[in-house]
């Protein structure tokens, strides 16, 4: 069973290994075949570069992209 990401859960960003706050979880639609998935916003609590150097604070990702600390 999957893990179940609610606000205020902290989380790694699997690809930077930074750990965040979920600050929001929303549904938003990705594609034809997925359709709608949901989406965490984090907060870092600073300013953080991912790994290709762009901010990662205050983005929403898919769960595919996060672990549950």
């Amino acid at each position: 069973m999957e893990d179940f990401i609610k606000v205020g859960d902290r989380v790694r960003h699997n690809m930077s290994g930074a750990v965040a706050t979920v600050s929001r979880v929303r549904t938003a639609f990705f594609d034809k075949a997925e359709g709608y998935v949901p989406v965490f916003r984090l907060d870092f609590g600073h300013s953080q570069k991912g790994p290709f150097q762009i901010e990662m604070n205050g983005k929403e990702f898919r769960r595919g992209a996060l672990t549950l600390l």
